[in-house]
């Protein structure tokens, strides 16, 4: 219990802020906290219940939809274990306000949330330019 919840304490303190003067809102912290541990169980269906309906995994996927996302990432595990370890990482708030996981990916693998009116949503998971 205290290795979880000593897990689950330094991923808050991870996300929780980026400079003092730009806290990321609790809600997406929770969000992303929620898309970490469902990365790690496999849960595809809260990853697609989180994710916006245009969704972007693949820079020229025919299927650039959070359908198209879960498809390939069943067929392909790994893109979760990645989803998990860029989501237990500093995130960080970018000048367009999307928060970005981890923080200063450059082209690497990174997860991006955005504010809707409803919440807020996984909008990308990619790799690449």
């Amino acid at each position: 219990m205290r290795t979880a919840f000593s897990a689950i304490a330094s991923l808050i303190g991870l996300c929780a802020t980026v400079h003092a003067d730009q806290p990321i809102p609790p809600e997406a912290v929770t969000l992303i906290e929620r898309v970490h541990s469902a990365a790690h169980a496999k849960n595809y269906t809260y990853l697609k219940s989180v994710m916006a309906n245009d969704f972007t995994w693949s820079f020229g996927a025919d299927k650039n939809t959070s359908s198209g996302a879960i498809e390939a990432w069943r067929r392909d595990p790994t893109y979760l274990k990645r989803l998990e370890q860029v989501t237990g990482q500093q995130c960080a708030l970018t000048p367009e306000d999307y928060i970005e996981c981890p923080k200063n990916a450059g082209m690497d693998y990174r997860a991006g949330f955005k504010r809707f009116p409803d919440g807020w949503r996984m909008v990308y998971f990619v790799a690449g330019d």
